[in-house]
């Protein structure tokens, strides 16, 4: 599956909808029944109200980059939220200008001005002058009341086609994007962007949907749809969209021109599940392991260290990385946290309780590259260790078997181990071929190793 911030797909979820209004309708003649088709056609009514009512609020937004050598952007979507003229919209889809074409659902052309993005969320508002036109702005809705299952419609401009109309369900709430699908998506846009507890849908959304509406049955705004998720090979998935309450909470900060900040604790985290949450002594979902800790970050004054497992931030339970992610984005930065920690690396687990003060996140650490695995297997698990080059430290990792445990584990080629044991509290710092080898004698079983492009990683024996 690849994510990219468009997607082609078509769905058959309003026909389906129809079939089964049919089937559950009273047979013709039945006293007391309803006509077959009047569940459907009530159904079809409420599309057209939606359709009518909110198609005035959602605009198409066009891009022109001639100023900087790139071709003329195909138009996206934004919708209107204020009526003094202020349009909310992707942030890449204004990425590197300040002014942009508006063209209303009448057709109307109008110059806008970009007042405010922000990359890591991926919104951007821009304010045009409505003039004599009046400009609807949208009903927000609100996102947390979201239910899967519910009907979900998306408005905006797929291939150009302005005031384009489609129709699913909500397939899933609170979704975050797989770590790699981020990765690719910072790699391609070169940005720090962080897409966290999106709203997922088989409405139909495709390339020019960005920035567009997605709305309930009541022609409220729940989500800006953004990007999708789709099979290269069939073009089928499903689209994303960022929550209405979240976007509400950030455009009254970009229309007033303001920067947006996010408080930054400076460690790297894992969810804990299967065998990873099993050697650190915890049930899955309860809580996230550290994998290590930026220096002088605000978690490093604190005296957090990596293999300590956070519980919960400012009295809420953690659960995911996902959700610490997105509480500690919204902490205020230069005020104090509590963090409640599990520490189980001297045996015997203890519950620790720290004060952080939140920092502010300046920048996405950069991305590192992932080397192939080779053919030839040898050494331990599937691994071959290197003997330690320069001053860089640990056991570097050689070559790596295909689906050895070692490459079931994600190790490739240019990995450093640093640490090595049969769980947490018998761990062994090893700094070169040797070091490992001797860390790894009778281990047996599942053993737990550190690398610094991974963390911590479960290294089975078959």
């Amino acid at each position: 599956m690849a994510f990219a911030t468009t997607k082609r797909t078509v769905t058959a979820a309003a026909a389906a909808a129809l079939a089964l209004a049919f089937a559950r309708s009273a047979p013709c003649g039945e006293p007391g029944g309803q006509q077959p088709e009047g569940e459907a056609r009530a159904l079809r009514s409420a599309f057209v109200k939606v359709a009518e009512k909110v198609s005035r609020s959602v605009v198409a937004v066009i891009s022109d980059r001639a100023a900087t050598g790139a071709r003329r952007a195909p138009a996206a979507s934004g919708v209107i939220f204020d009526a003094s003229g202020l349009i909310v919209t992707n942030e890449h889809v204004v990425r590197g200008v300040s002014e942009v074409t508006v063209v209303t659902s009448g057709g109307r052309r109008l110059k806008g001005k970009v007042t405010g993005a922000d990359a890591r969320s991926d919104l951007a508002v821009v304010k045009v002058e409505p003039g004599e036109d009046e400009l609807v702005p949208i009903e927000w809705g609100d996102s947390d009341k979201v239910r899967i299952g519910q009907w979900a419609i998306a408005l905006g401009n797929p291939f150009g086609f302005s005031n384009t109309v489609t129709v699913g369900v909500v397939s899933g709430v609170k979704r975050p994007l797989p770590g790699w699908a981020l990765e690719s998506l910072r790699r391609r846009s070169g940005t720090e962007v962080y897409y966290g507890s999106l709203i997922q849908t088989d409405a139909a959304i495709s390339p020019g949907n960005s920035g567009g509406a997605l709305v309930n049955l009541d022609g409220r705004l729940v989500g800006i749809n953004t990007l999708m998720g789709a099979d290269i090979r069939t073009g089928a998935g499903v689209g994303f969209a960022i929550p209405a309450n979240v976007v509400r909470k950030r455009v009254d900060q970009l229309k007033a021109g303001e920067r947006i900040r996010y408080g930054w604790l400076g460690v790297r985290l894992k969810d804990l599940s299967g065998p990873l949450a099993a050697a650190f002594g915890v049930a899955d979902g309860e809580g996230v392991l550290i994998d290590d800790v930026v220096p002088r970050s605000p978690a490093d004054k604190a005296r957090i260290v990596r293999g300590q497992v956070i519980r919960s931030f400012g009295g809420v339970a953690v659960g995911s990385v996902d959700q610490l992610v997105l509480m500690v984005g919204e902490a205020k930065i230069g005020v104090e946290a509590e963090v409640v920690l599990l520490d189980s690396r001297a045996g015997e687990a203890k519950e620790l309780k720290v004060a952080v003060t939140i920092g502010e996140r300046q920048s996405a650490e950069p991305a590192e590259d992932e080397g192939e695995p080779r053919a030839q297997f040898r050494g331990w698990r599937g691994l071959v260790l290197a003997e330690v080059e320069g001053a860089a430290g640990g056991a570097p990792v050689k070559e790596v078997q295909p689906g050895s445990p070692a490459a079931r584990a994600g190790l490739v080629p240019g990995d450093r181990i640093d640490e090595l044991g049969a769980g947490v509290a018998s761990m062994k710092e090893v700094n070169g071929r040797q070091q490992f080898t001797k860390a790894a004698e009778g281990l047996e079983g599942a053993a737990l190793l550190h690398c610094a492009r991974l963390g911590y990683v479960v290294v089975t024996e078959k």
